[in-house]
């Protein structure tokens, strides 16, 4: 059976996105980790802005996402 990946422009009925965790991807500042932390949410909402959007988060991010992200996201 093959699998291929949709097109970006293929319709489909919701996006998951995953909840940045606290690490060096976020960069070695608070000030770095925080705007990381701001500009996911801020993507997670314009998405949610047009379909549903659900968000994996890790346990230990769960108190920061739920008070970052709006109710419409799940």
């Amino acid at each position: 059976m093959s699998w291929r990946m949709p097109t970006e422009t293929a319709r489909h009925e919701r996006t998951w996105m995953a909840f940045p965790a606290e690490g060096e991807t976020l960069g070695d500042t608070d000030a770095a980790r925080e705007e990381g932390y701001a500009t996911w949410t801020a993507v997670a909402h314009a998405v949610a802005e047009f379909e549903p959007v659900s968000m994996l988060v890790d346990p230990s991010e769960v108190a920061r996402a739920r008070r970052m992200l709006s109710s419409s996201i799940e």
